[in-house]
């Protein structure tokens, strides 16, 4: 399996989307994961716009229909700050509704810490909101993981996908 990163660190989800195009869509990937860009609803505060954003990128990302899915992402250390949980809520809201599948990263980073696995400052950088080394490498090794499954013949992501390319036809 190929992985291409089209990722650019700082960009709002919008300018994300505006990248598909050009960036994204002529790969034609058979799978398209999107972490979706919470600083534009970190700067404006506006929950409903960046929904809408995320609305019309998985739209464009499942043209034509491949498997689509979402990651959250925030911070545990950030996680008392009431935009920060509203963003992961609002990701799975609209993932939920459009049916596509969501990497959970702020619940796996939060589990780590309530497990004891790790103290914060063992996988978040020196400015408290960005995650380190380690804690890249833990996800890294659980999103390959779950796009392996996903594409393991008769599992629910597998069905889930199928079921979008007969719905696109």
């Amino acid at each position: 399996m190929t992985v291409i990163n089209k990722g650019v660190g700082g960009e709002m989800a919008f300018q994300m989307l505006a990248r598909f195009e050009r960036d994204v869509l002529p790969y034609q990937p058979a799978a398209r994961h999107w972490q979706t860009g919470s600083n534009q609803a970190l700067r404006s505060g506006d929950i409903k716009e960046y929904n809408g954003t995320i609305r019309e990128g998985i739209s464009r990302l499942r043209r034509p229909a491949r498997q689509s899915w979402l990651m959250d992402r925030s911070s545990p250390a950030r996680a008392r700050a009431a935009i920060h949980l509203l963003i992961v809520d609002s990701i799975g809201a609209v993932a939920n509704e459009m049916k596509v599948a969501v990497f959970r990263r702020f619940a796996v980073m939060r589990h780590w810490i309530s497990s004891g696995q790790y103290k914060i400052e063992d996988i978040i950088s020196s400015d408290g909101l960005h995650m380190n080394d380690v804690s890249y490498s833990c996800i890294a090794h659980l999103l390959a993981d779950s796009l392996a499954a996903a594409a393991e013949p008769g599992t629910d992501a597998q069905r889930r996908s199928e079921g979008e390319r007969d719905a696109s036809r």
